[in-house]
């Protein structure tokens, strides 16, 4: 899974430089293709930096947890409120 393997831990630590941006981009082409694969515009935020702060409240809950499942969470997160509006 490449750059979802990045544990939470690794995420806030790669966040402090530019180092994050191999995993930030896995993690929007994550919710690209959740968004595509839905139908629905999940990504209509269009800021990155919103997204990846909510990993980071994901993250600093549980640093053991993976991006890949702060990604899931988040998606799920996302297309839940889509679907209330």
């Amino acid at each position: 899974m490449g750059a979802g393997n990045v544990s939470c831990k690794e995420w806030a630590q790669l966040r402090t430089s530019t180092e994050y941006f191999s995993a930030g981009n896995w993690l929007l082409g994550f919710l690209s293709a959740t968004a595509w694969n839905s139908g629905k515009d999940i990504l209509s935020v269009k800021n990155a930096e919103i997204l990846f702060k909510k990993v980071d409240e994901f993250c600093s809950k549980d640093p053991d947890q993976s991006i890949a499942d702060a990604a899931v969470g988040l998606s799920d997160q996302m297309l839940d409120k889509f679907s209330v509006k």
